[in-house]
């Protein structure tokens, strides 16, 4: 289940962060303010792992408890 909500948030970050009209819209807005589009794309992608691997650490608990012994 958590496998499927950390894949369910990438796939949403990815369809809402990078539509056309959304990705020349982050470049315009951070040029015209004169910040680094590189720093303020980078800040994305920091906020998105902050996300992801808490979940991932998450999963990987779950996983060891309720393994069944093979």
């Amino acid at each position: 289940m958590v496998s499927t909500m950390i894949a369910l948030l990438k796939n949403t970050t990815i369809a809402a962060g990078f539509s056309v009209a959304e990705a020349g819209a982050i470049r315009d807005t951070l040029s015209e303010r004169s910040y680094s589009v590189t720093v303020g794309l980078l800040w994305v992608a920091l906020f998105f792992i902050i996300l992801v691997v808490p979940l991932t650490l998450l999963q990987r608990s779950l996983e060891k408890r309720w393994s069944v012994a093979r």
